[in-house]
């Protein structure tokens, strides 16, 4: 009946995890390594009183992270270490090894075995190893505790636990509860959280008192530091504005003084070449005065020279004169013909005609130039037609493109205008005079005024009236174009008629040359009779004529002597002329010398005095740097010389100066402060800028704490309520079960308990407890301080069987528990025991004869003389089929 109880309220239960070995080592009683193998189901370890066997419920204690040395049977952590006998030396370490197979994953590691080792060593250090390597009790505890192990309640149950389940007082009993419920987990969680809550909000304190005691020296500090800054701020921008006044002030008096110490070298040096000038050209006007001296005394003799040549001349010309004339005379008398009268009537014809030929030259220019002027203004009068015809066309386009509705009669009315336009275009071209231009300009104003009559009806139509703007532009376009054509025209005619003119005017002056040339011919042809008509002439005549000849033969010789002797006159006038101007043009040169002297020696005084200046104020300037801008002197000429700095101008370095002079003034207002302040002040605001950072973080890690809590606070309750109802129903079952019968319940109390803080503030807190209510059948009892050992020793049993199977923990130790249950119930117990094992590891520390029956592997533990624990094994399975 109970097995099959059993399975009906376990079978959806399965673990599979489970306890494979333990090994000990210097642990106690056992000295030697001892490694106890264990299987699934129950493990049963026996011996006499006194031979260690309940070491190993304690060693099990112990390695799943016991601290209580009372709940291990101690007094010292060294009372776990082997403490020697008279045969065998005291161990110096203790070590305790937990194997457990974890293939089914229970245990949230990627590990198929899992083992847990504590060790202890005699000077007090301790160590915790997961599968060999370091780790943390409190990591040790929580993956138990995820895992299903009550480290301090049922997981190892020793006889005297059992008697205090219902010993303990039902605040107690609530603690093995929420290990029961599997909370407590949970609830270390939240203590953790309590506790980091209670941590930060002391934090918190601690920064608010920093706070407010460094908050008003910041501020302090704050406007001491902008002064400080401000200052320096200043201290930089006049050192800025300083640097580049001097650098600028430096590179322009250097630059000056370079300038005109170059100037006074180069005046040195022009003076002494100007001097040197001087004296050259005063040599030169004592050697052309020399030379003009002597030069005046042939001047009179070629004077004298061309006299006379001039004296022969004209009496061989007077001489001429009268045998021309008695020729003449001998030529009439034989002839009677004029000739001295033809031969100037002939002179006077030739010089008309030369003028005539010169009026002829300038009415061609002219009359060139006015066709040229007409080509122009012709090309002028063809693109003005052209436009004309480019302003119809447009016309057209707009209405054929938008598709311009025209009405009937104006269409009409359009394309006469249209063709009278082109006839008017047509008729410019061959207008030859005024008249025809009156009668085209006629036409075209009429021709206008129709199309404006046709325009005016296009624009009162509806369709038209996007399109009215282009039109009235094109027709005010037409219209200038006609007026400009119309006087351009105009110019032309007057070009024209200009020309007629001229042709005229030429063809008159032709004749004339013309008659002029004819005339000149017939004188011609008289003279020419007239000489042929000396053939009738006299012996005298022709004594004339040889006397003619020979006159001008002579008239020619003295002729050339006068010419060559006003030439060598002419000559020596030349080079006394070209003396005296070089002559004066080296007194000019000497005198514009001796002034470029004079500017040059005024000026390299003034130079000097310029240059004085510049090395004074360089002198004052270098003692401005070194007052002003100590360290930077050497800096300032560098970047002066190297040209780093931008040159300044005028009204720029005058701006400079007035805004060094503010600055000053600014500085002086604020005074000298402390640099330190600066430093001081900006590691103090970060200082205080990292505390209201921890501040906020801490008050957000608060926040974050109440919100885990409150959520741990519902998963606990939640939990441990289901948990709860559910021990409390199987806890009815089993009592039932082992006494046959009666009642049991398990209540849960809740009260409210005030207590005060350090500030004696009322904090009230729920206190929950557990009473546990048990009647035994056929009995009628207050409480459970009324039952018997026996019946305290069984109902313990039915609750413990209750929590295993509300949270089944991978193995169970039961040391004793059975001790006090007498033939009966110890079958009882057994049985149930046998129903859990699908689920649960057992290893019972047992005298108990039915207990042993259930196991599947039996150990047995003896003492030996040397103190030391040996240990026994015999599966119980082969030992049945020995036996057999």
């Amino acid at each position: 009946m109970v097995r099959a109880y059993s399975q009906i309220i376990h079978k959806n239960y399965k673990t599979t995890m489970f306890l494979e070995k333990l090994t000990l080592q210097g642990f106690k009683s056992f000295a030697k390594r001892t490694d106890l193998k264990f299987d699934k189901g129950i493990t049963a370890v026996v011996g006499p009183n006194g031979s260690g066997k309940s070491n190993v419920a304690d060693a099990i204690k112990w390695v799943l992270g016991e601290q209580s040395l009372k709940n291990i049977r101690g007094k010292k952590s060294e009372d776990v270490i082997f403490a020697g006998s008279k045969e065998k030396a005291k161990m110096s370490m203790a070590e305790i090894s937990l194997h457990l197979n974890n293939e089914d994953g229970q245990m949230p590691v990627d590990f198929p075995e899992v083992t847990f080792t504590r060790r202890l060593y005699r000077n007090g250090d301790s160590e915790y190893l997961l599968n060999k390597n370091q780790t943390r009790l409190m990591d040790t505890q929580d993956l138990l505790l995820k895992s299903g192990f009550g480290q301090k309640t049922y997981s190892v149950i020793s006889q005297g636990a059992i008697g205090n389940i219902l010993g303990a007082t039902p605040q107690a009993r609530k603690e093995m509860f929420d290990e029961a419920a599997g909370v407590k987990q949970f609830q270390i969680r939240r203590d953790v959280a309590l506790r980091k809550l209670e941590r930060t909000k002391q934090n918190l304190v601690r920064i608010h008192d920093i706070l407010t005691e460094l908050r008003p020296r910041l501020r302090s500090l704050e406007k001491q530091s902008e002064k400080a800054k401000k200052g320096e701020t200043l201290a930089k921008e006049i050192y800025e504005k300083q640097f580049r006044l001097y650098a600028h002030l430096w590179d322009k008096y250097t630059t000056r003084l370079r300038e005109t110490d170059h100037e006074h070298k180069e005046i040195q040096i022009s003076t002494k070449k100007t001097e040197g000038e001087i004296f050259e050209l005063q040599k030169k006007i004592e050697t052309e005065e020399k030379r003009t001296g002597s030069a005046k005394k042939g001047l009179s003799n070629f004077q004298q020279n061309l006299e006379n040549s001039q004296t022969k001349r004209n009496e061989a010309q007077q001489n001429l004169a009268l045998t021309q004339g008695k020729i003449e005379i001998e030529q009439e008398k034989t002839t009677g013909i004029d000739v001295s009268g033809i031969k100037r009537e002939l002179a006077q014809k030739q010089n008309f005609f030369k003028e005539l030929e010169e009026k002829l030259e300038n009415l061609t220019a002219k009359t060139e130039k006015k066709k040229q002027e007409l080509s122009k203004k012709s090309q002028g009068l063809k693109n003005m037609n052209k436009e004309v015809v480019d302003i119809q066309r447009g016309i057209q386009k707009i209405q054929l493109e938008n598709k311009l509705p025209v009405p009937e009669n104006l269409e009409k009315n359009l394309e006469i205008v249209q063709k009278q336009i082109k006839d008017l275009i047509d008729s410019f071209g061959s207008c030859d005079n005024v008249s025809q231009l009156k009668d085209l300009k006629e036409k075209a104003l009429k021709i206008s005024n129709e199309l404006d009559s046709i325009l005016s009806g296009i624009k009162k139509s509806p369709q038209t009236s996007d399109l009215q703007k282009d039109i009235l532009k094109l027709q005010t376009r037409l219209n200038t174009t006609l007026q400009n054509r119309e006087n351009l025209s105009s110019e032309i005619n007057t070009i024209k008629v200009e020309i007629a003119e001229m042709g005229a005017q030429k063809q008159a002056l032709t004749g004339q040359k013309d008659t002029l040339k004819s005339d000149a011919e017939s004188f011609s042809e008289k003279i020419e009779l007239s000489k042929k008509s000396k053939s009738g002439q006299t012996k005298a005549y022709e004594t004339l004529l040889k006397k003619e000849r020979e006159l001008k033969k002579s008239l020619e010789n003295f002729e050339k002597e006068v010419e060559s002797a006003q030439k060598n006159l002419d000559d020596f006038n030349k080079k006394e002329e070209e003396s005296k101007k070089n002559i004066f043009d080296i007194e000019r040169k000497y005198r514009e010398k001796q002034n470029a002297l004079n500017e040059k020696r005024i000026k390299q005084n003034k130079i000097e005095i310029e240059r004085t200046k510049h090395k004074t104020r360089l002198e004052d300037i270098e003692y401005e740097m070194q007052d002003e801008l100590t360290t930077s002197v050497e800096k300032i000429k560098k970047t002066a010389v190297e040209r780093k700095h931008r040159v300044l101008g005028k009204n720029e370095e005058k701006q400079l100066h007035k805004q060094i002079t503010k600055i000053k003034a600014q500085l002086d207002v604020i005074g000298r402060i402390d640099p330190a302040v600066i430093a001081e002040y900006s590691h103090l605001d970060k200082r205080v800028s990292f505390l209201d950072t921890q501040g906020n973080d801490l008050k957000d890690a608060s926040k974050k704490l109440r919100e885990i809590i409150k959520e741990l606070d519902k998963k606990i309750k939640k939990q441990f309520e289901e948990a709860f109802q559910k021990i409390n129903k199987e806890f009815t079952k089993y009592f039932k079960i082992l006494f046959k019968g009666g009642e049991a319940k398990l209540i849960l109390i809740k009260q409210i308990k005030e207590t005060k803080d350090e500030e004696d503030r009322i904090k009230k807190e729920l206190v929950e407890s557990i009473d546990i209510k048990a009647i035994p059948p056929g009995k009628k009892l207050k409480n459970i301080s009324m039952l018997s050992g026996g019946e305290k020793a069984l109902t313990s049993i039915s609750l413990l069987f209750a929590i295993i199977s509300n949270n089944p923990s991978p193995f169970i130790v039961l040391d004793e528990v059975d001790a006090a249950l007498d033939e009966a119930n110890s079958r009882r117990f057994a049985k149930i025991l046998r129903s859990f094992t699908d689920k649960t590891q057992f290893i019972t520390i047992t005298h108990n004869r039915e207990t042993m029956r259930q196991a599947r592997i039996l150990y047995g533990v003896t003492m030996e003389r040397n103190g030391v624990s040996k240990l026994l094994s015999v599966k119980l399975e082969k030992a049945e089929k020995i036996a057999e």
